[in-house]
């Protein structure tokens, strides 16, 4: 992937995170009532490529702000992970990712919703492993558990996966699972959520095909305001 290409994706995917916060109408959810909810992620994340050899793990902090129109729901997750290699990794090199998720959802009926975004994770220094982008294709079903409380669950297919190194992904999905809390008349929101991210990334030389997938999972657990 080229400077070029990078500056033009994250040229993109940053008018994708503001177009998303600009949502700022009342929905008809009691438990989404507020306009706009913004606030700081603290992230355990966990990064594998290629082979369990290739292992790292790190933490980091992040921020997440979502909006809300009718139907519509914007979001936009920042986060900023410092990777280790994992005991055993001899050799290998510390670097930070960081990684930019924007996406609109459409609320189809009161559980269930589609949704369509973009994702890029740039890596520091680039030769430690692979920055990579792509766009986001998912479905999300959501579920009251109790005034206040909420729990989701979402499936995406990655399409178009692009990485430094090059290659492609033709199989590549993020699966997760979310919680959120309400306090204060819902002016203050506790959440949880884990994302599982694979990259079925193949690449060829000399006419062969090799395989060399790409794994990450994050934790996010987040507070926050809403107005």
């Amino acid at each position: 992937m080229s400077g070029a290409d990078r500056r033009t994706g994250g040229r993109a995917v940053c008018k994708l995170a503001v177009a998303l916060l600009t949502l700022a109408v009342a929905p008809p959810d009691r438990l989404h009532a507020q306009r706009v909810a913004i606030g700081p992620e603290f992230i355990v994340g966990d990064y594998r490529e290629q082979s369990a050899d290739l292992a790292y793990q790190g933490i980091g902090f992040g921020a997440g702000a979502i909006a809300r129109w009718r139907r519509f729901t914007g979001e936009v997750q920042y986060a900023s992970v410092e990777y280790e290699p994992e005991d055993g990794g001899a050799g290998l090199e510390s670097f930070s990712a960081a990684q930019l998720d924007g996406v609109l959802r459409y609320t189809l009926s009161g559980t269930a919703s589609v949704e369509l975004g973009a994702t890029r994770r740039d890596i520091d220094p680039e030769v430690a492993a692979q920055s990579m982008s792509a766009v986001r294709l998912g479905v999300r079903l959501s579920q009251l558990l109790a005034p206040g409380a909420r729990v989701t669950v979402r499936g995406t297919y990655l399409a178009a996966a692009k990485f430094s190194g090059g290659g492609s992904a033709p199989f590549a999905f993020e699966v997760g699972l979310g919680f959120l809390g309400e306090l204060a008349r819902g002016h203050v929101r506790l959440t949880a959520d884990y994302e599982f991210q694979h990259l079925g990334r193949k690449t060829e030389s000399g006419g062969t095909e090799f395989d060399v997938p790409i794994q990450q999972w994050l934790l996010r657990l987040g507070a926050g305001v809403a107005f």
